[in-house]
């Protein structure tokens, strides 16, 4: 059974397949419109780059489609929509059978996880300011990569999209306070106020920050 992150994707999968059935449909009432054909090409990549990643074979089929010549034939419109299909059939199958399990997600939780060592290890040896700065740039970076995923504005400030990460639904409110708590620390450090947290709280934050990887980048 998929997560309800992952059915999620696999429900927008199947609403833009429907959505080439229906402008296959409307061939028969007399052609193609192309900005529906334009608007669903763009709509595929988008949830293609979400659940497949940019380096993935479908995205660059789509990307491909975008360096074609002008679309402004019934058979380039036809051509368009074949290629969007298969592309959408395949990710939806591969997602189902769970080999889209956010790649990009598990690659920036390794390289996260990695980072978070090197916090922990500073940590251990006295230097717990630095230990902080680092601690929070990785939680932040998660923070900005789950706000794409939901399609929310990644540019605001990390407390901000905290924040509206709750009030959808993708954690509840004591989460969403730790990782208030786990900034507030990041931020005293950043900015020199170094009394303001010692190395407890900070390999407290580290150990946190690892959990909520763990939960949302499904890494160990």
């Amino acid at each position: 059974m998929l997560n309800p992150n992952h059915q999620r994707y696999v429900n927008r999968l199947e609403q833009l397949l429907e959505e080439v059935q229906q402008i296959l449909e409307s061939r028969k009432g007399g052609g193609i419109e192309t900005p529906k054909v334009n608007a669903l090409k763009l709509k595929t990549k988008n949830i293609i780059k979400i659940t497949c990643g940019q380096a993935s074979d479908y995205y660059k089929e789509l990307e491909g489609l975008s360096r074609n010549e002008p679309i402004d034939s019934d058979f380039k419109l036809f051509d368009v929509l074949e290629t969007v299909e298969a592309v959408l059939q395949g990710a939806l199958s591969d997602l189902k059978g769970g080999f889209l399990i956010r790649q990009e997600f598990i690659v920036a939780g390794e390289i996260f996880s990695s980072v978070l060592d090197q916090s922990q290890y500073l940590n251990e040896k006295g230097f717990k300011d630095p230990a902080a700065v680092l601690a929070r740039v990785a939680l932040e970076d998660t923070l900005r990569r789950i706000a794409r995923q939901e399609t929310i504005d990644d540019s605001q400030k990390a407390s901000k999209i905290n924040d509206e990460l709750k009030k959808m639904g993708r954690y509840g409110e004591p989460m969403r306070s730790q990782i208030q708590s786990w900034l507030a620390i990041g931020n005293s450090a950043a900015h020199g106020d170094f009394n303001d947290f010692d190395e407890k709280q900070v390999k407290s934050m580290i150990e946190g920050i690892r959990g909520f990887l763990a939960q949302e980048f499904q890494i160990s």
